[in-house]
């Protein structure tokens, strides 16, 4: 390899399908491990909720590094999921306290569904069928329908988006619309609402929003000047006749979410409230193998399993145990099977993000990169670094 080792990167130096180990949670969305318990809670009170025709609400809290971002975003392409519900990822902004419930909350779902694509199909359906747009004029109101009906319409189009998403026209730009100056905070609460029913009876599944970052809404509180809007819209988000399913991601914070923590709200959301915690044990140890095989060979998603080493991999595991003490396998390489061991038994709890740095700055080290393997003697630098990372991170304020 030479001694000049500047320009080797991780992916060159150990032969990686990908650039490193710590994952991307829009990118590596296709693959989940180590949550699986979860994942199967989730799944079922989707299966759950479409039984009982009433759209999944639910809470998912952990602290920052432990997979939320990931788990919504694989939700979203989960095909078991996607047999129940269509889900559209919603990134939730830092919040003063002083935003109406439009400017917090609902420009940012509206976006998302314009960028998604589901408002479009929703007016290419409203714009086939009169039914539709009749049961959408009677519930929304007549400037939602008119915004859906001209949504599809290239003339009308990137007007009717900017209103959407609550910019105030100009009353020289209305004319023949159908549009009011600007949108109002019932009306896009009422258009989600035909949204979700629209998907249930004619898609005959829900609708679901995956709203990442909701421990921000912890300040609106009861002091803040909209309080009431906001305490008045979520209740109707929240309550079972809404069809417009919802999954809240919340990571540590400071104080309760008023929004969705007092009594009243909470029995709306009953016992789905889960908790993410750190890996440990056999989640760690499962979590850590199925990493190394989906960095190193990549994933074959039809078949959710690793794909096979490649040549070069079982080739340098062979020449390292022919000439080294310290044995590899195709199961742990760029580990040894001693430095496997030592990390699990020693670590035995981890954010996965935490562990992910740790794993790509030690390998990123000269003399590890030189040698293109994991040592036992590596290990300690790992866990020095997890448990750096740890110090970081307040602990979770227990939720209701």
């Amino acid at each position: 390899m030479g001694s000049n080792l500047s320009g080797v990167t991780i992916q060159e130096a150990y032969n990686l399908s990908h650039p490193a180990f710590e994952l991307d949670p829009f990118e590596d969305s296709a693959i989940y491990f180590g949550r699986e318990v979860l994942l199967s809670k989730v799944l079922d009170y989707a299966k759950m909720s479409k039984r009982q025709q009433k759209p999944l609400k639910l809470v998912i809290e952990g602290s920052w590094g432990f997979g939320k971002t990931h788990t919504l975003n694989h939700l979203v392409v989960n095909k078991y999921m996607r047999e129940l519900a269509d889900g559209v990822y919603v990134f939730l902004p830092d919040l003063s306290g002083k935003e109406n419930p439009f400017e917090g909350f609902f420009y940012y779902v509206l976006r998302s569904l314009l960028k998604s694509g589901h408002l479009r199909q929703f007016s290419r359906a409203v714009r086939d069928r009169r039914d539709l747009a009749e049961v959408l004029k009677k519930e929304a109101g007549s400037f939602v329908y008119s915004a859906i009906y001209g949504l599809t319409n290239p003339e009308l189009g990137a007007m009717v988006e900017r209103w959407l998403t609550g910019e105030r026209l100009l009353k020289s730009e209305l004319k023949d619309s159908g549009l009011s100056e600007q949108m109002r905070t019932e009306e896009a609460r009422e258009l989600l609402s035909s949204l979700g029913q629209f998907s249930l009876e004619e898609k005959k599944k829900m609708l679901l929003l995956l709203l990442d970052e909701a421990h921000r809404l912890q300040n609106i509180t009861k002091e803040s000047p909209k309080f009431h809007e906001w305490s008045t819209e979520f209740k109707l988000l929240l309550d079972a006749h809404n069809k417009l399913g919802m999954v809240l991601a919340m990571g540590e914070r400071e104080a309760p979410v008023t929004l969705l923590e007092m009594p009243e709200d909470r029995s709306r959301l009953g016992y789905r409230w889960e908790t993410m915690k750190m890996l440990e044990d056999q989640n760690l140890e499962e979590f850590l193998s199925k990493l190394i095989r989906y960095v190193r060979d990549g994933w074959d998603i039809a078949k959710d399993a690793p794909n096979e080493p490649t040549k070069l991999i079982q080739d340098f595991v062979k020449q390292w145990n022919e000439s080294q003490s310290e044995k590899t396998d195709a199961k742990f390489y760029p580990f040894t099977e001693r430095a496997f061991r030592r990390l699990v038994d020693t670590l035995k709890r981890a954010a996965p993000r935490d562990l992910c740095k740790a794993i790509d700055d030690v390998t990123s080290l000269d003399e590890v990169v030189r040698r293109r393997i994991i040592l036992e003697s590596d290990v300690e630098r790992i866990i020095a670094i997890v448990r750096e990372l740890d110090k970081v991170r307040r602990p979770l304020k227990p939720g209701p």
